[in-house]
């Protein structure tokens, strides 16, 4: 486990804190910054169109038969509502296969919390800022309408600035639209037909063409603000804050492996013994804490970590787990920790002198899994 400190990652946080309170002093109705972040991931999206569709290709794209959306004076219709949906989920669904590949099992991505691409997002759930509990369709509904909020306060800034495309902005556009035509070509259908077969029968090039338009232009405006908050940041102020407290914007690599409470982990030697008529929440929970001070008692070095999560995996998770990077968490910040395994573990990870091949064991927020 290696702590690394970055106060280059600070300065970004600090970016983004100030950028925040910018757009509150505004009096905006939404949290612009938050969603300034969801419409760069679309963009993103938007700019490398041939990896989002390879992966909802692979795995396909719920469909959303969904009404238009109505904010301030403009109406988004269906196929610009689903161009958004499809582009969400498809980044959505590419980082979940990536992780998938990483950890070795699509499931454990539920476990941590994380967007599950072989499960419907109807099927499963997640939680907003506030702790409610959604399913991932609703959330990629939240936040498309968030972005849709968004744009009408952008767009009402860029009039008031001065702020429009230019020639090399249009130019990128044109570029983009040019590849489009290229990945038809390659999949010998007309572009019309290729935009509908991803985006839905909606979709047509002028319709696609004015999205990105919209889209380059909110770009633009994030960048002038980002531009003025950068030139209002001190090295001073970067300083004295991180000082303040430097474990906020570090980040660590670890070795994780989560014993289930609810009975799936219990190994070969007492499984007999185990029905589900005797199932007792507290002795499962108790004989996940042993097994996890046990694992955490015979760790020598990383190999034996490796080997260790295999011996106590579950029957069905062995041959996963023989893959040693299924074990692996890199670049994780306290506050992924705190949220999605445990605020006591987050707190021992980051603690003043904390050492590389350190171990510990703790039970997750939810009490499902000791880790």
């Amino acid at each position: 486990m290696e702590k690394k400190k970055t106060e280059q990652d600070y300065r970004a946080e600090r970016k983004a804190r100030i950028a925040k309170s910018a757009a509150k002093s505004k009096k905006v109705g939404v949290d612009s910054y938050k969603v300034a972040k969801a419409v760069i991931s679309v963009i993103c999206v938007a700019l490398v169109i041939a990896a989002a569709v390879g992966i909802c290709f692979a795995y396909g794209v719920p469909q959303r038969m969904l009404p238009a959306v109505t904010v301030g004076d403009r109406t988004y219709s269906v196929a610009e509502y689903e161009y958004y949906y499809t582009s969400l989920y498809g980044s959505q669904a590419q980082s979940s296969a990536q992780m998938a590949e990483q950890y070795g099992s699509a499931a454990l991505l539920a476990a941590l919390g994380q967007f599950d691409h072989t499960v419907h997002p109807e099927k499963q759930t997640t939680k907003l800022d506030d702790e409610t509990t959604v399913t991932w369709a609703e959330y990629f509904d939240k936040s498309i309408v968030d972005m849709f909020q968004s744009y009408e306060y952008y767009f009402a800034q860029c009039k008031e600035l001065g702020i429009e495309l230019d020639d090399d902005d249009h130019a990128e556009i044109d570029e983009l639209i040019e590849s489009v035509k290229t990945y038809a070509d390659t999949y010998s259908v007309s572009v019309t037909r290729y935009l509908g077969s991803y985006y839905g029968n909606g979709m047509t090039m002028k319709l696609y063409r004015n999205i990105l338009e919209d889209q380059k232009l909110a770009e633009k405006y994030i960048a002038h603000i980002e531009a003025e908050n950068e030139a209002a940041i001190t090295d001073e102020a970067i300083e004295e804050a991180y000082n303040a407290d430097p474990s906020a914007y570090q980040v660590i690599d670890l070795r994780v492996f989560g014993i289930s409470t609810d009975g799936s982990s219990v190994t070969a030697d007492n499984a007999e013994n185990e029905t589900s008529s005797e199932v007792d929440t507290e002795a499962l929970k108790a004989d996940a804490l042993k097994k996890a001070e046990e694992f955490c008692g015979k760790i020598t070095d990383e190999q034996s970590f490796i080997d260790l999560s295999v011996e106590y995996a579950a029957e069905s998770d062995k041959e996963a787990f023989k893959n040693e990077s299924a074990t692996v968490a890199n670049q994780i910040s306290k506050s992924v920790v705190a949220a999605n395994i445990s605020e006591e573990l987050s707190e021992w990870l980051f603690e003043e002198g904390r050492a590389h091949g350190d171990k510990y064991f703790v039970e997750s927020n939810d009490g499902d899994y000791v880790y």
